[in-house]
C-alpha cells in the first residue's frame, strides 16, 4: 500500500486569514495573507502569471498557507499559475512537484 502524504493544513488558521490583492505599475500582482492586522505571507505573480516569489513567516510555514494563496490567486484570476523560469528554491521545487501531480 502506498501512503500519500497530504499537504498539512491548519483549517482554523486558514479560516482567520484576510487576503489582500495589490497590483503594481508593472502589472505584478501580490496576494498578502493577513492575520490579526499582520502580514504572515505573500505570493507575487508577474504579468505572465508566473510565480516570482512566495514567502510565509517561519512560524506559519507548513500549515497550508502557501497552498491557500496559490489556490486563491488561481480562483481570483481564473488561471493556472506557472512556475518561474528563474531561480526556484529547493522548497519551491518540492512544492511545484507536489502541486503538479
Amino acid at each position: 500500500m502506498i501512503k500519500i502524504k497530504r499537504n498539512p493544513q491548519n483549517k482554523g488558521l486558514i479560516d482567520q486569514l484576510v487576503i489582500k490583492k495589490t497590483i503594481d505599475e508593472d502589472g505584478w500582482i501580490t496576494y498578502s495573507a493577513w492575520l490579526n492586522n499582520n502580514i504572515i505571507g505573500n505570493l507575487t505573480i508577474n504579468k505572465n502569471f508566473k510565480v516570482m516569489g512566495v514567502n510565509i513567516k517561519d512560524n506559519y510555514q507548513h500549515q497550508g498557507i502557501a497552498t491557500y494563496l496559490y489556490n486563491y490567486a488561481e480562483g481570483d484570476l481564473n488561471i493556472k499559475l506557472k512556475q518561474s523560469d528563474t531561480y526556484t528554491s529547493p522548497k519551491a521545487k518540492l512544492f511545484w512537484k507536489n502541486r503538479n501531480k
